[in-house]
């Protein structure tokens, strides 16, 4: 209790957010490459579906780049999954492009099935060895 008169300092909590430099170094990576990108078609070396392909293909590898840089660090990991996840997809939409989405655009399908029974199959195996005394 504070006594009478005297002014009682406000607590001090320690800060939750932490800096984080890693957005601004993937965004500017990414646009890097889509910038490379619009400028081969510019310049004629790219037609429209392969500069679709690149772009998504190019987002998707920074994402899953970014899922692996954020997973080490702890104050950034609860991004990981969802970067991973968007990651996957946007890399096999981009293939699909690539290839032809006429015929390929299921792979963006099953990019996102793949991530998500990997997820499915981590989170069973980590709660079996967390019921058998693991970490």
């Amino acid at each position: 209790m504070a006594r009478p008169g005297s002014e009682a300092a406000p607590p001090v909590f320690p800060r939750a957010v932490r800096e984080d430099p890693l957005g601004f170094f993937f965004l500017g990576l990414f646009l890097v490459t889509l910038g490379l990108t619009l400028l081969f078609f510019e310049l004629g070396l790219l037609e429209v579906l392969e500069v679709i392909g690149a772009a998504f293909s190019s987002l998707g590898s920074i994402l899953l780049l970014d899922a692996l840089v954020r997973h080490r660090r702890p104050w950034t990991r609860h991004k990981t999954l969802p970067y991973a996840v968007m990651g996957s997809f946007f890399l096999a939409l981009g293939v699909a492009f690539l290839l032809g989405p006429g015929r390929w655009w299921p792979l963006s399908l099953m990019a996102l099935g793949l991530a998500s029974a990997a997820y499915g199959a981590l989170r069973s195996l980590r709660s079996r060895l967390k019921g058998a005394g693991g970490p």
